[in-house]
């Protein structure tokens, strides 16, 4: 009989956080799932720490070869047999409630195709130097973009920038019922054939899931260590090791994926899903002839001007590489950000950005911030309400202090029963419903619905 979880764990060469990994995934309070470890042809000790491990919940597979990582994707979603599907990295984990959690929300309300959180953070001891990444410009959250009518017809900007960046519904740090999957499969779809995988997840989750929900209790943790492949995307300043580690995952991906858009290393956060949507949008159309490339042009020189000023000439000309895909793609309107524009969007931008609010919950920052005082624990540099998410930033000061720990300490101060927790996250998502993802009709679980769904969980 089938599990009713799958928790998909990608891997090559991270043995070190794979092991604290795997047990914040077998430390669950749910018990009818299991875990899938797909190896990228590791050169390390990756199959012994599995193996010592001696689960048999865990299901190991190996690839025959070194694949680029959105093709090590699909080989952990062909082995797993999951009801229900998660992905996360191997320095990420899960908070021991988790499972429980998405099983009660799964079981209270059968239409719901998929679920998201927004995961704490956690810095692995020995990972890159800690950065606090800028928020969203206002100009971004007002500006309405044209998208494709299958995913919604029309949205206004905050569904599209904080929904991909904080609550798109890709599997990874998400879940999906497999149905999400066998809807893309019967439209000869691969829901990981990009560059991005996670990214291009989030487009198809919308895509192929009809009822989508927002939970602001995290059931995962983003980890980031030396390793980290998103990390070293996206990273400021990066270092050698991260420009390797990039250099790698691009030359990967052209091999399978000759004929996508140019990946640009660009830490302001729309590149990704600026390229994973023209993607979709050839593959879905045939053509960008329709596509909206000034309004897309325009967010871009704003996020660029108003959030990183000091580099942002680097970032608009990371903009202008992909002007020669683009017009072999059919696009009419496409042009370059050129620098008299920038110099003059310095002068005078749209809209000036503003800072993130501070958390109102006092009792739970008094309590994170009083980990400061476990020689062994953790330094919580952040903890904010960020777009309608509570998230929590916190650095191990130890190498002893791993993410197994974290997740221990992160459940504990939450103080939520198990009981309860269901409920409190049906709370969050009726709340977000109505603050931010009103306008997705049809695709989100409108406010009156949550009620209902809260309802029947406490009941």
């Amino acid at each position: 009989m089938a599990p009713k979880f799958s928790i998909i764990v990608p891997t090559r060469n991270r043995s070190a956080t794979l092991r604290h990994t795997l047990r914040t995934c077998l430390d669950q309070t749910f018990g009818d799932f299991e875990v899938v470890v797909t190896d990228n042809f590791s050169d390390d000790d990756t199959r012994e720490v599995v193996a010592a491990l001696d689960d048999p919940r865990i299901k190991y597979v190996r690839t025959s070869s070194y694949i680029s990582m959105s093709r090590n994707f699909a080989n952990g979603l062909k082995h797993a047999s999951g009801e229900a599907l998660i992905f996360i990295g191997d320095d990420d984990g899960m908070l021991p409630y988790g499972l429980e959690l998405l099983d009660r929300i799964l079981t209270a309300d059968p239409d719901v195709d998929a679920v998201r959180w927004h995961p704490p953070f956690f810095w692995w001891p020995g990972g890159p130097e800690f950065e606090l990444r800028a928020p969203t410009s206002d100009f971004a959250r007002k500006r309405t973009l044209e998208l494709p009518g299958d995913i919604w017809p029309r949205v206004t900007h905050p569904n599209v920038l904080s929904f991909f960046e904080m609550t798109g519904f890709t599997v990874y740090h998400g879940c999906w019922r497999r149905r999400v999957v066998e809807r893309a499969q019967a439209d000869s779809i691969d829901v990981f054939d990009g560059p991005i995988p996670d990214v291009l997840a989030s487009i198809y989750g919308l895509r192929y899931a009809q009822a989508c929900l927002v939970i602001e209790t995290p059931v995962s943790i983003m980890g980031v260590s030396k390793k980290s492949n998103g990390w070293a995307q996206s990273a400021v300043k990066p270092t050698e090791d991260q420009k390797e580690i990039r250099d790698d995952f691009s030359a990967r991906s052209a091999i399978d994926f000759p004929n996508t858009p140019p990946i640009t290393y660009i830490y302001c956060q729309i590149a990704p899903y600026y390229g994973s949507l023209l993607q979709y949008w050839v593959r879905a159309y045939g053509s960008l002839a329709d596509f909206d490339h000034e309004a897309w042009r325009m967010l871009w020189l704003d996020q660029a001007v108003t959030l990183y000023p000091d580099d942002s000439a680097a970032l608009c000309a990371s903009y202008n590489k992909y002007l020669s895909w683009l017009v072999g793609h059919g696009a009419r309107d496409a042009r370059e950000i050129t620098e008299e524009e920038r110099l003059a969007y310095h002068e005078n931008p749209v809209v000036k950005p503003t800072a993130p609010a501070s958390d109102p919950r006092a009792g739970l920052w008094e309590a994170l911030t009083a980990a400061r005082q476990d020689p062994g624990g953790v330094d919580i540099r952040r903890a904010v309400l960020y777009r309608s998410m509570f998230y929590v930033t916190a650095r191990a000061r130890q190498g002893e202090f791993t993410i197994a720990d974290f997740a221990t300490l992160y459940a504990g101060l939450l103080g939520a029963p198990r009981s309860e927790l269901a409920v409190r996250a049906a709370t969050d998502a009726a709340g977000l419903q109505q603050a931010t993802l009103a306008s997705l009709t049809g695709r989100c679980l409108p406010p009156a619905q949550a009620w209902r769904f809260l309802r029947r969980i406490a009941a």
